[in-house]
């Protein structure tokens, strides 16, 4: 009897090893056979149940956090993203519009320049302005001539000093309307920029004018269009001494003096009186050294028949 309560007790050890549940024999007493066996089989009994409970318990809560991470996994993933609105931009278009065969400009009358002359021409952007007609009397003492690109917008109100330019043999050129950069104008928009100023140009001079300068300098497809269709040759230069910047009339001077050469085109701005002081020594001291202070047309097609409209040049020789 004792050895088969000692193996009932081994299988009851073994049970409490596998399954993690504490077995208590306290309070059991070997008295009978029968009693010992029904107290023992009781607790075993009695633990299998509270075992069973408890990992029935177990898989409740293990599968509630499964299901409720799942859940919260699956919202997530199907979540909508916000949506963006992508911006459109208007390009300029890209391709040039049918334009007119590139007409040729009329050749001026170059009978002052010489054969063996040294030719280069003045030039002054952004007026006319006060000082505009102060420079025009230093022209006449000095019996020089020069160019005069003139802002659309600036024509009306000075009628009477462009007269004044034509009629002491100056020329008159297109700054455009308003100095706009013509470098990311539409053809359309450089076309009538450009139809706008030489209108008020011809209107409040009596002239045409037949070459252009691009403000800045700066280039594009659109300019030699709109420059093309208005007849005009696109006119750049050779020597800048960058007046605007300095204002200073003895470095506006020496800029020009030391780099200018034969067959340059300068490029100043009568709106400055700094500009037209440094003028009062530059125009008599170029004079002296040989140079015959031209129009650009005179310059430009001394040397060659005509310009073509639409056509860049900055130099006698380009």
């Amino acid at each position: 009897m004792k050895k088969k309560i000692s193996l009932l007790m081994c299988l009851v050890l073994i049970f409490s090893a596998f399954t993690g549940c504490d077995i208590n024999f306290n309070g059991i007493t070997p008295t009978t056979e029968g009693s010992t066996t029904a107290a023992v089989e009781a607790a075993v009994t009695e633990k299998a149940s509270t075992a069973q409970a408890a990992t029935a318990a177990t898989a409740t809560i293990t599968m509630t956090t499964t299901t409720t991470t799942t859940a919260a996994t699956t919202t997530t993933t199907t979540a909508t993203k916000p949506t963006t609105t992508k911006k459109t931009t208007t390009k300029a278009p890209t391709t040039m519009p049918t334009t007119k065969v590139p007409e040729k400009i009329e050749k001026p009358d170059t009978d002052r320049i010489k054969d063996d002359d040294k030719v280069i021409a003045l030039t002054f952007d952004d007026g006319p302005s006060k000082y505009t007609a102060r420079l025009l009397d230093i022209l006449e003492e000095n019996g020089a001539h020069a160019t005069f690109f003139v802002l659309g917008n600036r024509a009306k109100n000075n009628s009477e000093l462009l007269k004044r330019m034509l009629d002491e043999g100056h020329e008159i050129g297109s700054h455009t309307w308003d100095h706009t950069s013509f470098a990311k104008l539409s053809y359309n928009s450089a076309l009538e920029n450009m139809n706008k100023a030489t209108n008020a140009i011809k209107k409040a001079s009596g002239k045409k004018p037949v070459l252009v300068r691009p403000p800045y300098g700066a280039m594009s497809d659109s300019l030699k269009y709109a420059a093309t269709m208005q007849g005009q040759a696109i006119i750049t230069w050779s020597v800048d001494p960058r007046d605007w910047d300095t204002k200073n009339p003895d470095t506006v001077y020496n800029k020009i003096m030391s780099n200018v050469s034969d067959g340059d085109i300068i490029l100043c701005h009568d709106i400055h009186k700094s500009t037209v002081d440094a003028m009062e020594r530059v125009i008599p001291d170029l004079l002296d050294e040989g140079y015959t202070l031209v129009t650009v047309s005179e310059l430009l097609t001394y040397e060659r028949d005509e310009l073509t409209a639409g056509k860049v040049y900055s130099k006698r020789k380009n």
